[in-house]
């Protein structure tokens, strides 16, 4: 279950969502310096550098991704060239492009040009500068993504201590880091941490930038990702309904940050079991990630993952098994074999197995997925303990209790559990089987 992230996020999850709760960021533009001139070739250049990366910017906030890196790469050629390979603009102009290879789930292009930008920033800037600590808010994001938590909490932490350092407690950027650290704990496992930490995001957001800002939005969305992955759907929807008001009224139509809080309320309604409130938003959800992100992209999965498992629940099984095969298929090739989304997706194919009367292969997916969860989010998570309880009562026998019998699904993945335990509610912090999208685009 993927908070995330989007940005930094049930049942494949919180995926901020997904991730999940990164947040990225472009960065601030540092105070301009004065470049070379060469007959005034330079600054030519230089205006032209500057013209295409405000028209990035604009079509980043249109979730126009594609265009905007075609132009971006132009961008960042022209002000190398106009300023030299270590001037600070240039590096803002390389987070700004890597933030768009994010977005697009192309991680290692965003990694690569997000280090490229800390080296020229500690170079030229100092270990201590604000812009050092947007780059490594985003290298943060790039670990979040991965699944890499114990990675990116260290970024996310050097982050916010230059921040408050450089602004005080009363700021922005500090909220952002903030939950960003909400995000990796809530992802560890450490929800009240990531609770305490999100609601005090919500705060200086509100009364920093008012109650109707985009980020106002994310903080409400991540938040309400938490409590529907503790089984608090009451506390959720409100958050959700609020963050699709705010988006509807401040983003374009087919932008992926209205996509995830979509996501989200369908999720909620999933798991409910108000199928036909689900249906819509979680539809819609998939046409906005795909004709934006593509149809490759990882939040892509998450839709496909969401979307088949509410067909699993109507019955609609040929409409379910391509969408739930694809989802797995992205998330391999994204993230590689050992990751949680993989875990989900698992989880959600052995419910599509169990529905159609093949508990036994059901069971050998599930095993597979816990495999992948206690390596990568260690034996002590929640969703750990949560899916061996289940286990040890889905295997005792009708005059044992559960604590008569210990069972672990990677003992035996391939006994008769009854079918009811490959439900796997378990599994994703006991939720279901969708994933929500933590909100992971803000950029500054």
């Amino acid at each position: 279950m993927r908070l995330w992230t989007t940005v930094l996020i049930i049942l494949g999850l919180l995926a901020l969502t997904r991730p999940l709760g990164a947040q990225p960021d472009a960065g601030q533009t540092p105070a301009p310096t004065q470049a070379p001139t060469a007959g005034g070739g330079n600054e030519v250049l230089a205006e032209e550098a500057e013209q295409l990366m405000q028209e990035v910017a604009r079509l980043s906030e249109q979730g126009r991704y594609d265009e905007a890196i075609t132009m971006g790469k132009r961008g960042v050629d022209l002000r190398e060239e106009a300023l030299g390979e270590g001037h600070p603009q240039l590096a803002t102009d390389l987070n700004a492009v890597g933030l768009l290879f994010f977005f697009k789930g192309q991680y290692d292009q965003a990694e690569s040009l997000f280090d490229e930008a800390l080296d020229i920033q500690e170079t030229v800037l100092g270990a201590h500068h604000v812009e050092v600590a947007t780059t490594l808010n985003n290298l943060g994001a790039v670990a979040f993504e991965r699944g890499e938590y114990t990675q990116a909490e260290p970024l996310y932490q050097r982050a916010l201590a230059i921040r408050e350092s450089a602004h005080g407690q009363e700021h922005p950027d500090v909220a952002q880091s903030l939950g960003n650290l909400a995000a990796v704990n809530a992802e560890l496992g450490q929800h009240e941490v990531a609770e305490g930490y999100y609601k005090r995001t919500l705060d200086l957001d509100e009364r920093l930038l008012g109650p109707n800002h985009p980020d106002v939005a994310t903080d409400l969305n991540n938040l309400g990702a938490l409590y529907l992955a503790i089984q608090q759907p009451t506390k959720a929807q409100p958050l959700f309904e609020r963050a699709l008001s705010i988006r509807r009224a401040s983003l374009p139509e087919t932008h992926p940050d209205l996509a995830r809080t979509m996501s989200n309320l369908g999720v909620l309604h999933l798991e409910a079991g108000r199928l036909k409130d689900a249906q819509p938003l979680l539809e819609r959800a998939l046409s906005i990630d795909a004709q934006t992100l593509g149809k490759e992209h990882p939040e892509v999965a998450t839709d496909m993952d969401n979307l088949g498992l509410l067909y699993v629940r109507q019955g609609q099984f040929k409409e379910a098994g391509p969408l739930l095969e694809s989802a797995l298929t992205i998330r391999e090739a994204t993230f590689g074999a050992q990751h949680p989304d993989v875990a989900d997706s698992l989880t959600n194919m052995a419910e599509y197995h169990r529905a159609q009367g093949d508990p036994k292969l059901a069971q050998v997916l599930l095993a597979k997925a816990f495999e992948i969860y206690e390596a990568t989010l260690g034996p002590d998570h929640p969703q750990l303990l949560a899916t061996r309880q289940r286990f040890a009562g889905a295997q005792a026998t009708p005059t044992q209790k559960p604590s008569e019998k210990s069972a672990d699904p990677k003992d035996s993945p391939t006994q008769n559990t009854p079918t009811w335990i490959l439900v796997l509610a378990g599994l994703v912090l006991a939720l279901g089987v969708g994933s929500v999208f933590m909100g992971r685009s803000r950029s500054e």
